[in-house]
């Protein structure tokens, strides 16, 4: 009896858990139009109004939490996610991979088979574990596509600044006129930064600066260095721009061939696994025959 109990107390929190991460909520204005007009919330900010949200801003407020709980701010301000959906996520997927295993024991226990009660207590923290940590794979993951994303627009944006230049724009203008060419959210990221240190008397090779280091865009510290060369000594510079912007693009053509080999690599496998067990399956007739013949 005290075992169907907690068994029945595991699955009653495991289909509160799932409803929790499942319930339809209504999107924050702040998360759905990031990537069209720049950051999302901030690290300290409020973010989504979700049951999942809630729950990550009420840990985040836990002193033990937050102290052993680090979030990786950057990724997540790139791909516009609140840092207490973040924390919610996690916390949600590992109450999911906890209780699992309890529940699936459970339920076969009452079907009639018998496992042993190890078997989830030593699943159930596994799988917990490994969904904790699942949520930081995926913002890695999506970080670092929006930042080849935002490589490849500053590479064309580098080539609008040196056609600018090269008909006699002043270096501020030029990276001005050149952001206008653009409505991808990294040009519009541009824009915005433009505008932001014109209104605040700030240099804009040294906001372009500050927003390659917000975004981690190497090639956007270069022409923000190229920039500050260019407006500071007065020296040309549209060869310069135009050699970064091939070096840019040979760069990102060689990664794309790296991506792409080791995509036919990992081909190679499960089309040999499919080979064999087609072959497997024409030459089973024949080897049962041979052995029952002998």
């Amino acid at each position: 009896m005290n075992l169907v109990m907690i068994g029945g107390a595991i699955c009653g929190t495991g289909i509160v858990l799932i409803l929790l991460a499942l319930f339809p909520t209504e999107p924050h204005l702040s998360s759905a139009i990031t990537r069209l007009y720049g950051p999302g919330p901030g690290p300290d900010q409020p973010g989504g109004s979700g049951a999942v949200s809630r729950l990550g801003r009420t840990l985040a407020r836990r002193a033990w939490f937050s102290e052993r709980v680090r979030a990786p701010r950057r990724d997540l301000e790139l791909i516009g996610k609140p840092v207490s959906e973040f924390f919610g996520e996690k916390a949600v997927l590992a109450g999911l991979g906890l209780v699992f295993p309890f529940l699936m024991t459970t339920l076969m226990t009452a079907a009639g088979m018998s496992l042993p009660l190890a078997l989830p207590a030593i699943a159930g923290p596994a799988m917990a574990a490994l969904l904790w940590w699942l949520p930081d794979v995926d913002a890695a993951r999506r970080a670092s596509e929006s930042r080849r994303e935002f490589d490849k627009a500053v590479s064309s944006y580098i080539d609008l600044v040196a056609m600018e230049r090269r008909g006699g724009t002043g270096a501020a203008q030029a990276l001005e006129v050149a952001a206008q060419g653009g409505s991808t959210w990294a040009f519009v990221r541009i824009r915005q930064t433009l505008e932001r240190a014109r209104w605040s008397h700030t240099s804009a090779w040294q906001a372009l600066a500050e927003l390659a280091e917000q975004v981690d865009s190497p090639p956007l510290h270069d022409l923000a260095d190229i920039m500050a060369l260019s407006g500071e000594d007065g020296v040309g510079s549209y060869e310069t721009l135009r050699a970064r912007s091939r070096s840019i693009r040979n760069a990102e053509l060689t990664a794309e061939q790296t991506r792409a080999h080791q995509a036919n690599e990992q081909m190679v496998i499960p089309v040999s696994a499919l080979a064999l067990v087609f072959v497997a399956m024409l030459g089973a007739p024949a080897v049962m025959r041979i052995a029952g013949g002998s």
